[in-house]
């Protein structure tokens, strides 16, 4: 995907990814100035991903929304995924146990590169959500480089949450941050 816009999409009832849901063993690209605004979904308000590998980068992801559980913009469920030099600007999870307000990673390696969380929001009257731009699930592994956040909020970790499966290795490496 180069390029292209993505707005106003909606999925029905339960379903997710408002504008791109991946699954199957899927290798999903997002490249250069690719635009997710205002799309709609019970998890991953604009993206879903259950696949292999993800990468984005250069793309802007704003005003999206997750109505369930998991990424107001991006839910990775399983797969490897590479976010790099891109925006996420006011995205909300909404749901009432809801975790990851911009992007969400259940499980698999996640690399989060010289990106930009601005006004993302998790519940912030829920003691069972967090990660206002970001939420880690213990079962990835992850890091998050040369990024910034600013102005992002949730019950738990306004900027950053790691949760999830209790029993789980934590393996996160957070470097050169401004929050």
């Amino acid at each position: 995907v180069i390029n292209c816009d993505f707005k106003n999409n909606q999925t029905v009832d339960s379903y997710n990814g408002g504008a791109i849901s991946a699954h199957d063993n899927s290798k999903v690209n997002i490249l250069s100035g690719s635009l997710f605004f205002k799309n709609k979904a019970y998890n991953g308000g604009a993206l879903y991903f259950e696949g292999s590998i993800l990468e984005v980068s250069s793309t802007e992801f704003a005003n999206n929304t997750s109505t369930g559980t998991a990424g107001g913009a991006v839910y990775v469920f399983s797969g490897n995924s590479s976010f790099m030099n891109s925006l996420f600007q006011e995205n909300v999870v909404s749901g009432s146990s809801a975790f990851g307000g911009a992007v969400a990673v259940r499980s698999g390696p996640a690399t989060i590169s010289a990106c930009r969380f601005i006004s993302n929001e998790a519940p912030i009257d829920n003691i069972d959500s967090g990660g206002g731009a970001v939420f880690f699930n213990q079962t990835s592994k992850s890091i998050i480089v040369n990024s910034y956040f600013y102005n992002n909020r949730a019950y738990w970790g306004g900027a950053v949450y790691i949760g999830g499966d209790g029993w789980s290795k934590i393996d996160h490496a957070f470097v050169s941050l401004t929050f």
